[in-house]
């Protein structure tokens, strides 16, 4: 990828790059390397390692800014790089917005020097990442020059960087880079919409516009939505065009299985993910594959061999009749109603809590309550809020357990070991972020699964 394309995809004038991460750094050796007369700033409201400023001490046209309020230096510069974890709501991109800064990021830069390649974008609030991860599965057994990328994958600024282009590219992209991407792949998949990082996105309407602001951009491109999702409906309205999951004219979950056109073709068994949930994301990838003119026969063989990806519904342990499960990923209720319904029968001890974004957990405390989960063990925060709301809603049956709190998972999994009957499950399914105790939901799952050993 030469200088010249890349600069036909950012503005004349200083640039500046918000955040110094994985991202950050990239997009500042792309510059530095293939536009080296161009003035880039990074603003970073962290420290930046002295080596790394040591690095570029001799090039006049790099700067670094890394004291707390550096964001409200944007007004200088005529494009900033964002990077995701930086919301697009805060005060100070807005107001830079408003002074006609143009913010963008890596995932932009991506689309524009890539507008020949077949892109095949996948989001939602939850399946995102195991819909990619089948995409790829199929279209590698296939043969074809496919690359996972995005959230999944490899990141999205190191291709930038490379300027390697490929016959697919199947991205799988959160709200927090759709919320100011602008782009037309030629297939855009929706797996399902649940509220999630409202915090974020300063609001519920805002994340599902965010989330589904790519399908309004679409021209050429095809959008596969999940017919059984409501809030899909409501948040697309132009949907013509548009290849539909869960329903009968298409790939759908059905009690057997998963049917086309009412017609059966696979059953439960003949698949290694478990779960209506984990179904439906192989009805979206067979929508996809199908639009690309891949047999059905021939994707479900590639799928059939698919077991899944770390930390959702993972079992990674078999210890004295118990059976130890990870499934951190699961930051909604829904995805936590969805693992104890693969479990049940039975008798299943559940991990549930994580940070508090301010959701009203009455409803999922019922819910609890009333299933049949053998026991609830809460972590900081909302699963203290889960249990009390728990014993509120159904009082425990004598000589039984409704809902414990844990200080942290050292006390939780204690717990767990003491009161999980033979053939019981231990599932880690907090229904919340992690942020409050861990750096991702990854160290939570490793830290859930060191304890095992204990």
């Amino acid at each position: 990828m030469g200088g010249a394309a890349i600069r036909e995809c950012i503005c004349a004038g200083p640039l500046a790059i918000i955040g110094f991460g994985q991202e950050g750094r990239a997009l500042l050796n792309l510059l530095v390397t293939h536009c080296p007369d161009v003035s880039v700033a990074v603003l970073n409201e962290g420290r930046i390692e002295p080596s790394v400023k040591e690095r570029y001490r001799n090039n006049g046209r790099v700067a670094f800014f890394d004291e707390v309020d550096c964001l409200k230096r944007l007004p200088e510069y005529a494009q900033a790089f964002r990077s995701p974890g930086v919301s697009i709501y805060r005060e100070e991109l807005q107001d830079a917005i408003k002074r006609g800064v143009r913010i963008s990021s890596s995932a932009q830069l991506w689309h524009d020097l890539h507008t020949r390649d077949f892109k095949i974008i996948v989001t939602g609030t939850k399946g995102k990442s195991t819909t990619s991860a089948l995409l790829s599965c199929v279209l590698a057994g296939c043969g074809e020059d496919a690359i996972l990328a995005g959230n999944i994958g490899i990141p999205l600024a190191d291709f930038v960087v490379s300027g390697r282009s490929h016959r697919y590219w199947i991205v799988e992209m959160s709200s927090y880079q759709l919320s100011d991407f602008s782009g037309d792949p030629e297939i855009a998949v929706l797996t399902n919409l649940y509220p999630e990082h409202i915090d974020w996105h300063r609001g519920i309407d805002n994340y599902f516009r965010d989330k589904t602001r790519i399908f309004s951009g679409l021209k050429k491109g095809r959008a596969v939505l999940n017919r059984r999702d409501g809030n899909t409906g409501k948040w697309i309205e132009n949907s013509s065009g548009a290849v539909y999951f869960n329903d009968p004219d298409g790939f759908s979950v059905t009690e057997q299985g998963i049917s086309y056109q009412n017609r059966h073709v696979i059953s439960r068994d003949g698949l290694a993910i478990k779960g209506d949930h984990n179904l439906g994301n192989v009805c979206a990838a067979l929508a996809v594959t199908n639009l690309l003119g891949i047999p059905w026969e021939e994707a479900i063989r590639h799928m059939g061999r698919f077991r899944g990806l770390p930390h959702r519904m993972e079992v990674v342990a078999e210890k004295d009749g118990v059976t130890y499960v990870d499934d951190s990923i699961a930051t909604i209720p829904e995805a936590t109603m969805n693992a104890i319904k693969v479990f049940l029968p039975r008798p299943i001890t559940l991990l549930v809590g994580g940070y508090d974004r301010g959701l009203d957990w009455k409803a999922f405390a019922g819910w609890l309550a009333r299933s049949v989960v053998h026991a609830v063990i809460g972590l900081p925060e909302t699963g203290w809020a889960i249990v009390d709301h728990m014993w509120a809603a159904k009082a425990p049956a004598e000589g039984g357990v409704s809902g414990i709190r844990a200080e942290g998972m050292e006390e939780a999994m204690s717990w767990s070991r003491r009161i999980t009957p033979r053939d019981g499950v231990v599932l880690l399914s907090p229904a919340a972020p992690s942020y409050n105790r861990y750096q991702d939901y990854q160290a939570r799952g490793r830290h859930f699964r060191s304890q095992i050993r204990q």
